[in-house]
């Protein structure tokens, strides 16, 4: 059995199409008013550009006796509305500095049996769905997506440290700082020297920036992780509400990345 069923691409207009002919407005992955930077007249195109494109693909059709009329068939709506209905979700997404951010959405639609369709939103304007009964796919696919592969832990104990001072050496180290002014701010912020050391080398030796959300919608509940890949490994972030707000920061492995991940994509509402 393939891993992944069923592969559907959608153009965006193609996929505002047979959202409006749902009645729907917009769905997670797609801004709310999509079209609202369009004239009346581009609007009426590219909507009659997007039904013929579907209709030649097949994905909606004329019902019987109204030539008028087109409809769409029930696994391609239950693909495109997966976020509408989900009993959780997972987004994630990844950066490189000067590259584009690739996102993807994982929405859980039953857990036993075991059923979740991916949705990603690629250059271009391109959105794809697919569909997986296998947990070991979802991970895989977020594995590979994050890239955990061998990186190393970096060294020092970790530590919290305010958002704003935290905020303030990201930026020193995007504006091509030196690594011992990052560092002396993260010191000051309260890091000790190792972590400090490790977590500015990594700020201004950027490989990637990674960020995780699971949100359980039967406990409205949400959670959410952020990651750092540096020369010397992964740094996991987490924002700490509780005043003044601050953000935790742990060199980890890919393993304890991978751990984590794992309980979600099996467990990733706590109403099973």
């Amino acid at each position: 059995m393939e891993d992944w069923e069923i592969n559907l691409s959608l153009g965006r207009e193609e996929l505002i199409f047979l959202l409006r002919l749902m009645d729907l407005q917009t769905i997670p992955g797609l801004e709310a008013e999509p079209l609202s930077r369009l004239s009346k007249l581009q609007r009426e195109t590219a909507m009659a550009t997007a039904r013929h494109s579907l209709l030649a693909r097949g994905i909606i059709q004329h019902p019987a006796g109204a030539p008028e009329e087109v409809e769409i068939d029930a696994t391609t709506a239950g693909l495109v509305t997966s976020g509408l209905r989900a009993c959780a979700s997972i987004t994630a997404s990844r950066a490189r500095p000067g590259g584009t951010v690739i996102t993807r959405y994982y929405h859980f639609l039953s857990l036993a049996p075991y059923l979740v369709v991916e949705h990603s939103s690629l250059e271009g304007g391109v959105h794809t769905f697919q569909m997986t009964k296998r947990p070991e796919a979802v991970l895989q696919r977020l594995s590979s997506l994050l890239n955990l592969q061998e990186q190393g832990t970096p060294a020092g104990e970790g530590g919290e440290v305010a958002e704003g001072t935290f905020l303030q050496a990201r930026q020193a180290a995007a504006e091509g700082e030196e690594i011992s002014i990052v560092e002396a701010i993260l010191r000051k912020g309260g890091l000790d020297e190792e972590t400090a050391r490790g977590l500015g080398l990594a700020l201004c030796q950027l490989l990637s920036e990674s960020s995780l959300i699971r949100v359980d919608f039967a406990t409205a509940t949400e959670e959410g992780i952020g990651l750092l890949e540096g020369p010397e490994g992964l740094w996991l972030l987490q924002r700490v509400e509780s005043p003044p707000n601050s953000v935790k920061v742990v060199p980890v492995s890919p393993e304890t990345i991978r751990s984590l991940l794992q309980r979600w994509v099996e467990h990733p509402t706590e109403e099973e």
